[in-house]
């Protein structure tokens, strides 16, 4: 509630103010008929419309992406320690294509690789935490 001033007088009780939404101006009503004694409610609230009093979902978005700021140098090591393990797996599948085995895991590896970022990926999506296969938890959670 932005401003609200209520009073009550034999039984007749009076809000005036604005709120920033207008299901405020049915909640205070309901809140003011509630008490004690109050017969009647004199409803004068009015919605407050002004671009001030509807900034709290830019101030939202604003949190939002200061979140992610702060998070980049953890996403950033992610996906190091995620490309250090493919190329780890690639390395292998190098050396094991002289016996003809390699080409079969790289297409593996690549395979998975995609496989495992898509679901990453619609798990972040629903908000939920995702833990990469054959990852060593460096952090506890």
């Amino acid at each position: 509630v932005t401003r609200l001033a209520m009073a009550s007088a034999r039984a007749t009780s009076s809000c005036l103010g604005t709120v920033p939404e207008q299901e405020d101006v049915a909640r205070a009503e309901a809140i003011a008929s509630r008490v004690t004694g109050v017969v009647t409610v004199e409803n004068g609230l009015e919605r407050d419309v002004s671009v001030s009093a509807q900034a709290s979902g830019i101030a939202s978005l604003a949190d939002k992406w200061d979140g992610l700021i702060a998070l980049l140098p953890l996403i950033g090591l992610a996906l190091l320690v995620w490309a250090g393990i493919s190329l780890i797996g690639y390395l292998i599948a190098l050396v094991l294509t002289i016996v003809l085995i390699g080409v079969v895991v790289a297409v593996a590896i690549a395979i998975v690789s995609v496989v495992v970022s898509a679901i990453a990926a619609v798990a972040a999506s629903k908000g939920e935490n995702y833990k990469y296969p054959f990852t060593i938890p460096f952090f506890k959670s």
